[in-house]
């Protein structure tokens, strides 16, 4: 087995306020292509082609106890179908998520989190198929932990979270 160096650099642009962030991001600036790529066997390394991701946001007061928050990304690849995935959250007394996405062509998803410190998340997934992949992969169950370091700099909030 041989092996190459083969160096690649992402990069973003993430714009937020207390109400609202957007953000466009490339993961893979370089391309690598089997054709030439000297070091390896072209049946060993798949072409790699960038991606490019775009997301917003916005954190709406419905009132003191519920806020929503809409959301989406588009996924963009050269010659591939662009890819939408719809968002919406409801914050239900600074506690408690309940939301639903919907991933064009593929799943719809419910959401659930609950927020046990300003930093520590847990939450509950469920991924249901939509697409022709549906016999093979019909569901699936997720559960998330996610503790967030920094939290009052680096998140998108609304004005009365915490």
């Amino acid at each position: 087995v041989k092996s190459a160096f083969m160096p690649n650099f992402g990069a973003g642009v993430y714009l937020y306020a207390k109400r609202y962030y957007i953000g466009l991001s490339v993961p893979h600036l370089i391309n690598y292509d089997p054709e030439t790529t000297l070091n390896l066997k072209i049946k060993d390394v798949q072409k790699l082609v960038r991606h490019y991701y775009f997301n917003a946001g916005v954190a709406i007061d419905l009132s003191e106890n519920l806020t929503l928050k809409p959301s989406f990304l588009v996924k963009y690849v050269p010659n591939a179908p662009i890819e939408f995935d719809l968002n919406t959250n409801l914050l239900i007394n600074k506690v408690v998520w309940i939301g639903a996405s919907y991933r064009t062509n593929d799943a719809v998803i419910g959401i659930v989190e609950f927020l046990a410190t300003k930093q520590l998340r847990i939450g509950y997934a469920y991924d249901f198929t939509v697409s022709g992949l549906q016999s093979y992969s019909g569901s699936t169950h997720e559960l998330m932990v996610a503790y967030d370091f920094g939290h009052e700099v680096l998140k998108m909030k609304s004005p009365r979270f915490f």
